[in-house]
């Protein structure tokens, strides 16, 4: 019986860590997610972007802002991290000022929210969504539904003057603007005109996991140990009772 009590705890010590990193991983993606949507909705209210790039970039530069009527339009180039690499993303955010037309779910067919980049110097079109894997049968529009707004980001490794053309979801012309793109070997040539996106110390404070985290651990935590001793407290008292039948029937 001893051999069992340790083999069990050591099987229940395991299955508790397991229990911990598990929901330790959960919160934090949900914790991630919650807080992406916060900040997508602070810059909605506000119209200002900055904390919003801030949660999402390694650094950032706005060049160029333009409002109407309908829409705020908002250019920016961003450093951002893929895997170990640091890469120059091209970023358009597109924010209504008033309803508009737009998809109401993610697989609206009809939509024809879209951007076309063409280089100037080269007069040629660089860039489209409709040519885009990431955007296939993804309505782009219907980010408005989901945080308000709809934004555009895709990699440029190399320095362009470019003309943006942004069409909304009836494919009406909505902005026509001509922007000069200068790619940066970030870290190495970073020109100071950057703004830094947050670091891990301020995410953590952002995130506040230790409040955020403290009931879905006790009650999971909680929740395996009810079961953990029920469980174990089965499998010794049938061991035991068996233990003890056997040893009646060798007596007898």
């Amino acid at each position: 019986m001893k051999k069992f009590l340790i083999i069990y705890i050591i099987f229940s010590l395991v299955l508790l860590a397991f229990i911990y990193f598990f929901t330790l991983i959960q919160e934090t993606n949900k914790r991630t997610l919650i807080v992406y949507y916060e900040l997508a909705e602070e810059a909605y209210e506000t119209g200002d972007l900055d904390t919003f790039l801030k949660y999402q970039s390694i650094a950032y530069q706005h060049l160029y802002t333009e409002t109407n009527t309908d829409y705020a339009f908002h250019v920016y180039h961003v450093i951002a991290q893929l895997d170990d690499a640091y890469i120059n993303q091209f970023s358009v955010f597109v924010m209504p000022k008033r309803a508009v037309n737009h998809a109401s779910h993610v697989r609206d067919s009809a939509d024809r929210t879209r951007m076309i980049l063409t280089d100037v110097t080269l007069d040629a079109v660089i860039y489209t969504t409709d040519d885009d894997p990431e955007y296939a049968g993804y309505a782009v529009s219907y980010g408005i539904e989901v945080i308000g707004f709809y934004f555009y980001a895709m990699q440029l490794p190399e320095s362009r003057l470019l003309r943006i053309e942004l069409f909304d979801y009836d494919n009406h012309l909505i902005f026509d603007q001509t922007v000069d793109y200068v790619h940066i070997d970030y870290p190495e040539d970073d020109p100071g005109t950057l703004t830094m996106g947050y670091t891990r110390a301020e995410l953590e404070t952002l995130f506040d996991l230790a409040t955020y985290m403290q009931p879905a651990m006790i009650q999971n935590i909680t929740l395996f140990l009810i079961v953990d001793i029920f469980i174990g407290g089965v499998i010794y008292y049938i061991l035991k009772h068996k233990k003890d039948k056997t040893a009646d029937s060798k007596e007898a």
